[in-house]
């Protein structure tokens, strides 16, 4: 249903110059021809001569198109611009800069180079206009306005060859991987159509279902897509082929393929692969292979199932955390110890009065006038300045005093029953520190004053009881009754004396309110 044929030169060319791209203007039989300047060549037919030519402010024009419905003239240039001239004035009436809607669109980080204009397209209602650009981008715009309507991406890179508005209310574009069929209106997508081979040339017959790619391929491509508009009469049997067709539906779903975006197919270093079959371009993204896409992570990232397992067996560890009862600390960072203080967090105590206090100490330090205390480093309290001990004098000796005693352990274990009252009555034991040094005078016994304090330290743990029984002494002379029964005691206050071995006593007969001493042992007084 076709004919072929080729146009050659019977001699073999020399050289060879012409334009990249030409349309004919019916009216006044004028050929007109773009090419690599900024002028529009006019050769009219009638006359068999050239006429003067167009000076367009285009570096270079790539596309010219006239429109069917008012024969304006539009020419594309390779900086990205759009002008229009009138077909009988012969001078320009206004320009559009498309490249820079493209990259107020389309980050320009995506872009290889200033989109230069590659196709464009009239409308048949006359106010419709689009062009295509060699970075794969179409804009479409109202003659009425500037600013664009809508900015579509093919997403492969390559120049829109092709651009055709259709009587269904769909926009054709087509590029060298795929030919897109999307509502003008909203940008919506209608099909794709992606061809075994690349496209050099899509042509829409009338208005029709019709569809036909010419490519690198020994044939012409054939589609017939029944929504988009019925099949021409010459062709009408394609309507029953459809029909035989639609009684046995198969619909593509890509099971075997992921979607990924541009920005994770660079990650993945497969970004090279882009304009290949390998890869089928979608929305914002593309469709690519899922085994090459699994292969390709464990490439880009060979340690990720170690840290997903990693990851996992933490989550675990958290999870049964959480079910222990766990005291959770609300101290502040700054003078954190001060909170403690307020809080008497150290305090087991579970009172009413502690819990009362806790809760005013926690208002206090959510009052508007005191929690930059306890928020802001600006007020930390320094520790370790001068002023501070100067002030708190006895902290370190409370500390000290606290850090020397800790409680007694019990021996499960013991079968002694009096060694476990003993353990009972006694609360603390004093901490070893290590040796003590003492300073011996002349004549100082020392396994004499060992016994004696021995004697002292077993007499000081002993109970109460026995202490009492060992310092009974009859009644005391200093001790008077008065005649209304009243008692009385007479006493000489005296003050305490260090012996030689250093330590704190009490002379006996200061006991008896006497001021005398009375020594011990071999030493001097």
């Amino acid at each position: 249903m076709s004919m072929k044929f080729e146009r050659h030169t019977n001699c073999e060319n020399v050289t060879f110059e012409f334009g990249r791209d030409l349309t004919y203007h019916y009216p006044s039989c004028d050929v007109l021809i773009g090419g690599a300047s900024n002028e529009v060549w006019r050769l009219n037919l009638e006359q068999g001569r050239f006429m003067a030519p167009l000076e367009t402010s285009l570096p270079e024009v790539n596309v010219c198109k006239i429109s069917p419905a008012h024969q304006l003239f539009g020419f594309g240039g390779s900086n990205g611009k759009v002008e229009f001239w009138h077909p009988t004035e012969k001078k320009r009436i206004g320009i559009l800069d498309v490249a820079e809607a493209v990259v107020s669109k389309i980050d320009s980080s995506l872009l290889d180079a200033v989109p230069e204009i590659s196709s464009i397209e009239f409308g048949a209602d006359g106010l419709s206009f689009m062009a295509g650009t060699s970075t794969g981008q179409i804009v479409l715009y109202d003659l009425r306005r500037p600013t664009p309507l809508i900015v579509k991406d093919h997403q492969y890179g390559y120049p829109i060859h092709s651009l055709q508005f259709h009587e269904s209310g769909n926009v054709i574009s087509s590029d060298t991987k795929i030919v897109k069929m999307w509502n003008k209106n909203d940008g919506a997508i209608f099909t794709n159509i992606e061809a075994p081979n690349d496209i050099n040339h899509t042509c829409v017959f009338d208005d029709s279902g019709l569809i036909m790619l010419a490519g690198e391929a020994t044939q012409i491509q054939s589609y017939y897509i029944p929504a988009l508009g019925t099949a021409p009469k010459w062709c009408s049997f394609l309507d029953n082929i459809t029909e035989e067709l639609e009684e046995n539906p198969n619909t593509t779903i890509y099971d075997d393929y992921k979607f990924v975006t541009r920005k994770e197919l660079s990650n993945l270093g497969l970004d090279h692969l882009i304009g290949t079959n390998v890869l089928k371009a979608y929305m914002h993204g593309f469709f690519v292979d899922l085994r090459l896409y699994e292969k390709a992570k464990a490439i880009a990232n060979p340690f990720e199932f170690d840290e997903y397992k990693k990851n996992l067996v933490q989550k675990k560890i958290e999870e049964k955390r959480a079910s222990r009862i766990s005291a959770k600390s609300k101290l502040p960072k700054v003078n954190s110890a001060i909170a403690a203080d307020l809080l008497d967090l150290t305090d087991d105590s579970d009172n009413e009065q502690k819990k009362k206090k806790k809760k005013d100490t926690s208002t206090i330090m959510e009052d508007d006038r005191f929690k930059s205390m306890f928020s802001d480093p600006a007020f930390q309290v320094d520790t370790t300045s001068h002023e501070y001990k100067l002030h708190h004098p006895s902290e370190s000796q409370t500390k000290i005093t606290k850090a020397k005693y800790e409680p007694v352990q019990e021996d499960p274990d013991s079968e002694d029953s009096e060694d476990q009252d003993e353990i009972r009555f006694a609360k603390y034991k004093t901490k070893k520190r290590g040796p003590q040094m003492y300073e011996l005078k002349d004549g100082f016994n020392a396994t004499a004053n060992d016994q004696e304090t021995i004697q002292r330290e077993n007499a000081q743990e002993a109970l109460f009881e026995e202490r009492l029984e060992k310092e009974a002494v009859g009644p005391r002379e200093d001790v008077k009754v008065g005649s209304s029964g009243n008692l009385s005691i007479t006493f000489n206050p005296n003050k305490k004396k260090k012996s030689f071995d250093g330590r704190e006593r009490r002379s006996a007969d200061s006991k008896r309110g006497r001021g005398s001493f009375r020594g011990r042992g071999r030493g001097k007084h």
